[in-house]
């Protein structure tokens, strides 16, 4: 086992806006490091954030996200993981401070999943549609059109990577390559 902040620890963040395919991606890269073994841990920052109400001052929950981040990473550095995959949006490198006070010592690579909005689009009714969740979808969609343009303008990403046509597993071993992590 490692002490949680001894090393350096090489993070991927998957961005992107909703529908992209950040927790699909981030799991599929997990499943991937399985063999040859990687110690790691992935996290859906968005599990870690779901609080309703949400904390005041904290739109997206996104420094309740951070706390937990800390607290978990520490317990998953401590259990063996050397290696980090987060899934979040990111709508600016600014944010990436946050993630360094969360993840001392992350060297973290920032990858933007993209598709075209209408894709994203349906994407995300296909997901809600059997969950009866008409509200969820509506303001998912809506988010998509707010942030996938947003996204292009603000290129926080170090690597993008399109997604539309393509399997999860294609896009992860893509991901792993591009970055340098122990092949697969």
């Amino acid at each position: 086992m490692i002490e949680a902040t001894s090393q350096i620890v090489p993070t991927l963040l998957l961005t992107g806006p909703p529908g992209a395919g950040k927790t699909t991606i981030g799991a599929e890269i997990s499943t991937l490091l399985h063999d040859p073994p990687v110690p790691h841990a992935f996290i859906d920052l968005d599990m870690l954030s779901w609080c309703f109400p949400p904390p005041r001052n904290d739109r997206f929950q996104q420094k309740l996200a951070l706390r937990n981040l800390r607290d978990v990473w520490k317990n998953d550095a401590t259990a063996g993981a050397t290696h980090l995959v987060i899934a979040r949006v990111l709508e600016s490198r600014d944010e990436l401070e946050g993630y360094a006070w969360a993840v001392p010592k992350a060297a973290i690579t920032v990858i933007r999943l993209s598709a075209p909005i209408d894709i994203l689009q349906d994407r995300l009714w296909h997901r809600y549609s059997g969950l009866g969740a008409a509200r969820d979808a509506t303001w998912h969609v809506e988010r998509a059109a707010e942030l996938a343009p947003l996204m292009e303008k603000e290129a926080v990403e170090d690597l993008l990577v399109e997604t539309d046509g393509r399997t999860p597993r294609e896009i992860a071993q893509e991901i792993i390559a591009s970055c340098g992590w122990p092949r697969f």
